[in-house]
């Protein structure tokens, strides 16, 4: 999954820290199904009204991490020169 879109242009202050660990990004357990929120202000706003974005059929919440976020902010840093450094060949 990637984030980068929402992170870059939508997230209010984000800081490029951890998206789940600062609350922009959510896994919520429905069922046998994983439903996947975003939520403009992270875990600093008061109103906390994250929106699902997808719904991931037959996946436990509990296996996801940042581990599966393709994103320049999973793991709380920017890679610099992303696209860059990927092979154009």
């Amino acid at each position: 999954m990637n984030f980068d879109d929402l992170l870059n242009n939508v997230a209010d202050n984000y800081d490029e820290t951890n998206a789940i660990a600062s609350g922009y990004i959510n896994f919520a357990q429905d069922g046998v199904n994983t439903l996947v929120s975003f939520d403009a202000g992270g875990s600093t706003c008061d109103n906390n009204k994250g929106v699902v974005i997808a719904t991931l059929q037959d996946v436990s919440a509990s296996i996801l991490s940042t581990d599966n976020i393709d994103s320049d902010y999973s793991s709380g840093r920017l890679r610099s020169n992303h696209w860059n450094n990927r092979n154009t060949s």
